[in-house]
């Protein structure tokens, strides 16, 4: 390669920097930058992933990629990101950079060999995506029975498993109830009784998918099986690491395809908590859950995405949702590639997006005012650690227990508003109120969605080990409708021990 193309290969670089599409000092600017940086020194040799988490973005020298998936995680949103640039302000760029998938190297695609790669494609078939008033009328013409999708996997002949249950039935003599459509077509199940309505003014929990046990989560949460769904396919997963919860569990069976929940709730107003985590190696952009709730316009949600990445956990939140006319709320899949793993229905006085607390312990719990501080979620990266500390803050916050390293929390609100978010600090590790021996060892940086929030903060040259409280008004979601807030280290760990976001 010649040295002008070498040239236009870097500025280029400087190009998707500058855009601000991969925002500021954040792990997307310092992945990026140091692909393409080893990329310029030995185009033969892509960088290794232990090289980028340690020397990129901050890892210990013992990190272990099956136990900390920041890099494919990363990558994951880069590769996005990029895709995005190249779709609105980069595409007219004679030179576009791509990162492929399974290798940690840019890929510069000049529009002549991208033109002539895309002329030389088969053709074939583009899914039309319905419009809002299009998929109104589809959802306003469902059928009352459930709609079926294909099975993930091959499942018997429809007659075999029906002739072989009933045969079993009778000789036992037993009589069961069938339930259409469950776990695959033909598949027949015990179905729990379902009571006449939600509990009234109670959080309702559900799992979504057939043949679930109810459980406690350990926040101490009780989850009921699957009563109110019908349709689409049913899957279960061997026990796996899920990230960004405490209860994995939740996240280990759900629905999948084209399904339909309808719950009987008393009157009144409700906050729809839908879980998520792709396990399926699925390829990027086509897992789309598109539901809607009571025939309201439809919402479309990027499992992979969203989350980010697979095997993490996520929610989407919808407010300000009550019962139809016919006393129930009513879910609709419409999509054959839609999931869910399970469901919370919560009541609610008004119809904002309820406040959000993170507790990083293991349980939720009311504080001294009674609000809710949900169990530690949202995350990537870092680890929990339980501090000691025994006193509880102004709020009531608990500050026994704080994440600790370099890791994200990546919160989903609602695009449309604006929030206040408050960060809890505390030093219990360094030093004492006595001596001035902690100053400078824990500095690191706080960044919402690409900007900072906080340079260089020092939790005990502020305020010793007395906890304090961060606030920040006027937070704007990002594309996805989230808060995103990466803590840097620069000194020692980043550190958190609680986490507040309140709709404005």
């Amino acid at each position: 390669m010649n040295q002008t193309e070498r040239l236009e290969e870097k500025a280029e670089v400087e190009c998707v920097l500058e855009s601000g599409i991969l925002g500021q000092s954040t792990n997307l600017v310092r992945m990026f930058r140091i692909i393409c940086d080893r990329f310029f020194e030995d185009p033969e040799s892509p960088v290794k992933e232990y090289t980028i988490a340690v020397e990129g973005l901050g890892r210990p020298l013992d990190f272990d990629p099956h136990l900390d998936p920041i890099v494919r995680v990363t990558a994951h949103q880069l590769r996005k990101r990029l895709k995005d640039y190249y779709a609105g302000e980069g595409q007219h760029h004679t030179l576009q950079i791509a990162l492929p998938r399974g290798r940690y190297s840019p890929q510069f695609i000049r529009q002549s060999t991208l033109e002539a790669t895309l002329a030389e494609l088969p053709i074939r078939e583009i899914p039309h995506v319905a419009t809002e008033q299009e998929t109104a009328l589809i959802v306003e013409a469902a059928h009352p029975e459930p709609l079926m999708a294909a099975p993930r996997r091959r499942v018997r002949p429809a007659w075999i498993a029906v002739a072989v249950f009933c045969a079993l039935a009778i000789a036992a003599g037993v009589t069961l109830h069938f339930s259409k459509g469950r776990a695959g077509a033909g598949t027949t199940v015990l179905r729990q009784a379902a009571p006449a309505s939600l509990p009234k003014g109670q959080v309702f929990r559900m799992l979504v998918g057939d043949n679930r046990d109810p459980f406690k989560d350990e926040a101490g949460n009780n989850w009921t099986a699957d009563r109110f769904c019908e349709g689409g396919n049913t899957f279960r997963l061997a026990p796996q690491k899920i990230i960004g919860t405490v209860t994995p569990e939740i996240f280990l069976a759900g629905r999948h395809g084209k399904f339909h929940c309808s719950f009987p709730a008393p009157a009144g107003l409700y906050e729809a908590h839908l879980y998520f985590a792709e396990t399926a190696d699925v390829e990027d952009a086509t897992q789309h859950s598109v539901l809607s709730f009571n025939r309201n316009p439809v919402k479309s949600v990027d499992v992979i995405d969203f989350a980010p990445g697979r095997n993490v956990a996520t929610e989407k939140l919808i407010p300000g949702l009550e019962p139809g006319r016919d006393g129930r709320i009513s879910l609709e899949f419409i999509d054959g590639s839609s999931l869910l793993n399970a469901i919370e229905l919560v009541p609610v006085e008004n119809r904002r997006l309820q406040p959000i607390r993170i507790s990083i312990g293991d349980k939720d719990y009311l504080d001294d005012s009674g609000a809710l501080w949900i169990s530690d979620r949202f995350f990537t990266g870092g680890r929990r650690s339980y501090s000691g500390y025994g006193e509880n803050g102004a709020s009531g916050i608990q500050y026994r227990s704080a994440r600790v390293g370099h890791f994200t929390y990546s919160i989903p609100v609602i695009s449309g508003a604006t929030y206040t978010v408050r960060l809890h600090f505390v030093e219990s590790w360094f030093g004492s109120q006595e001596d001035g021996k902690a100053t400078g060892r824990r500095i690191f940086d706080v960044a919402c969605n690409g900007k900072t929030l906080l340079k260089d903060f020092d939790v005990f040259a502020e305020s010793g080990r007395t906890p304090i409280i961060k606030t920040f008004h006027h937070i704007e979601p990002n594309g996805l409708g989230k808060i995103d807030l990466e803590f840097l280290p620069v000194e020692d760990y980043a550190i958190v021990n609680g986490i507040e976001i309140i709709e404005e």
